[in-house]
């Protein structure tokens, strides 16, 4: 609907904007960064804004384009559900895409090689299915973005509360990726 060959110009902005933040909400949950935790706040503030400023945007198309009318009354969807289909939509892909994936999309460009101190807040489960071998850092609290995968199995089960890590990886402004760690010696 929003690429068909009808569509107009403002149709196709919201399409493109959908597409940009749908990939970079994927591969910014699919990412194994731990986001600045300073920037958070301020990055969800302007997610909400965003999204906000969006939503009105589809509302302000929905209400002008003959194209959308149409194909709504081709396939007898209301109104009603499809404007709520599309706020929940752009709120879903908006705050994770700009929470993760923004400071993803900086950190590949201005990254350098860096380590980092932690501190073992507490231990996942080892056999978690989407973050084997996690631990949950003190320094990082904001949820999907305070736990590090891929402790191996002998090092998981002797690290305990409050040890120390040296995470080893790429380092930026916007955050950290890990790729190797080691286990501070008390």
């Amino acid at each position: 609907m929003l690429f068909s060959k009808n569509s107009g110009k403002k149709e196709k902005i919201l399409g493109y904007y959908i597409l940009v933040f749908l990939v970079l909400c994927i591969a910014g949950l699919l990412s194994s960064i731990l986001v600045n935790d300073k920037l958070i706040p301020f990055l969800f503030i302007f997610s909400i804004i965003l999204s906000m400023s969006i939503i009105f945007y589809s509302f302000y198309i929905f209400k002008t384009s003959n194209v959308i009318k149409e194909n709504l009354d081709k396939n007898s969807t209301s109104v009603f559900t499809f404007k709520a289909g599309m706020v929940v939509l752009i709120t879903l892909i908006t705050i994770p895409g700009t929470i993760k994936g923004i400071p993803l999309a900086y950190h590949l460009f201005c990254a350098r090689e860096g380590s980092i101190k932690v501190s073992v807040e507490k231990k996942a489960d080892y056999n978690k299915r989407y973050c084997r071998g996690g631990l949950y850092l003190n320094e990082y609290h904001y949820f999907m973005n305070n736990m590090v995968c891929g402790i191996q199995k002998t090092d998981f089960y002797d690290i305990k509360q409050n040890d120390q890590l040296i995470l080893y990886g790429k380092k930026s402004l916007a955050g950290f990726t890990i790729k190797k760690y080691r286990v501070k010696k008390r």
